[in-house]
């Protein structure tokens, strides 16, 4: 059964796609606010889809992504950033729920 497999794939890469965009502030790039949706078709019919926002804001950055499996089971991720100039500190917050709802 290959089902397993291309989830675990899909999974993988739009982990790997949404590190891509990672630019904290007060480095070169400024992150930006986007939407992106993706759904993916296996051969088999099934369709994996994945919903990303990030908001872009003076001092950071808030992001959120869900993605949902053939079989109706989900899991999400959100990821804020903050930087405090005055302290010269940055503060990084992830949070997510797994397919099988691990934390």
């Amino acid at each position: 059964m290959k089902t397993k497999p291309l989830m675990l794939a899909v999974v993988l890469a739009a982990s790997g796609a949404v590190s891509v965009a990672h630019a904290e502030l007060g480095a070169r790039h400024q992150r930006h606010s986007y939407t992106a949706d993706v759904t993916r078709t296996a051969g088999n019919g099934k369709t994996v889809s994945r919903h990303t926002a990030q908001t872009a804001t003076a001092t950071g950055f808030n992001r959120s992504t869900a993605m949902t499996a053939p079989d109706g089971r989900t899991a999400s991720r959100t990821v804020s950033g903050n930087r405090d100039a005055e302290a010269g500190t940055y503060t990084k917050s992830i949070n997510g729920t797994r397919l099988n709802g691990d934390t």
